[in-house]
This record gives structure tokens, sequence and C-alpha cells, in this order.
């Protein structure tokens, strides 16, 4: 009799910890899946966010890129979400193993994450101000332009060398004008 109680509370505890093994392994193939796909979205990332570091020649599409890193920047935020669902599988396997080693990864991830965030909004920082400087550019050339077209209308009004007194001293005033600069 006392053999069977102690063989019914060995089988007993057999299946216990079969259980435990069966959850903790289930737990450790959620934990590689969530893994996975948060270590090929963190490679996704890091490819755009190089594409969007090579600045582009023109304005049409610096904000083109700058829109593009925006969408990006945003996808990262929003993957807030499968970061948490790793660290806390990976925490679920930590409780149940007693194995603190996972910890460290644990924080290297959220370490990571948090930078990559960073850096994209410093990236995108960075883009907004090269546009913004690209539209200022534009803006002192044409103002430039239209300074020069005009100071090149007035000289063309001189070109002829004839006239009435008065003409002649409207068009020496605006070469003294010009000289100077005062236009």
């Amino acid at each position: 009799q006392e053999l069977r109680k102690k063989w019914d509370h060995l089988t007993e505890e057999i299946q216990n910890n079969a259980t435990k093994i069966d959850i903790c392994l289930q737990q450790f193939s959620d934990f590689t899946t969530s893994q996975e796909q948060l270590t090929k979205w963190l490679k996704d990332i890091e490819k755009h966010m190089q594409q969007h570091t090579e600045l582009k020649p023109s304005l049409q599409e610096k904000k083109a890129q700058l829109q593009n890193h925006r969408i990006v920047h945003q996808e990262v935020t929003s993957h807030n979400s499968l970061v948490e669902t790793v660290c806390t599988k990976a925490q679920q396997l930590v409780d149940q193993t007693h194995d603190k080693s996972l910890n460290v990864y644990i924080e290297s991830i959220r370490a990571l994450f948090k930078n990559i965030g960073l850096k994209s909004k410093d990236l995108m920082d960075k883009l907004q101000v090269c546009v913004n400087d690209h539209i200022q550019y534009q803006g002192q050339t044409s103002t430039f332009s239209d300074f020069t077209t005009n100071q090149a209308d007035l000289l063309s009004q001189c070109a002829d060398v004839s006239g009435e007194k008065t003409d002649l001293e409207r068009k020496k005033q605006i070469l003294s004008d010009l000289r100077s600069n005062k236009n």
C-alpha cells in the first residue's frame, strides 16, 4: 500500500513536470517566433533608415524622402508592442526556468529599440532641416535672380547713348545707382 502511494505520487510529479516542460517549450516557441519577427523587422528598419541618410539633390526628392521617413518613423513607434511582446515572453521564460541570462537580452532589446527610435527621430529632424534649407536657398536664389534681372533691365535702358539732356541725366543717374547698388 505504501509503495502504491509513492508510485502514484511519483507518477503525478512526473506528469506535473511534463506539463511544466510542455508549457516551457510552448513559451520558448512563442518567444522564438516573436524574436524572429522582431529581428527581421529591425533589419528592415535599419535598411530603410540607411536609404534615407543619402540626401537627394532636388527639393521634390528631399520632400519625398522626408515623407517616406516619417512613415518609417511611425512604423518604428508602432512596433513598441512587438518589442514588449518579445520582452514579456522572455520574462515568462525567465520566470519559468529561473534562468536569469535572458534578462540581459530583455534589457538589450529595449535599449536597441529605444536607440532606433532616437536615431529615427534624429534623422527625421535632419531631413526636415535639409528641406527647410533647400526651400530657403530657392527663395534666396529667386530673390537674387529678380534683383539681377531688374538691374539688367535698368542697364539696358542706358544702352542707347543718344537723347535729350534730361534723358541723358536720367540714364546717368541710373548708372550711378547701379554702380552703388542702391536699387
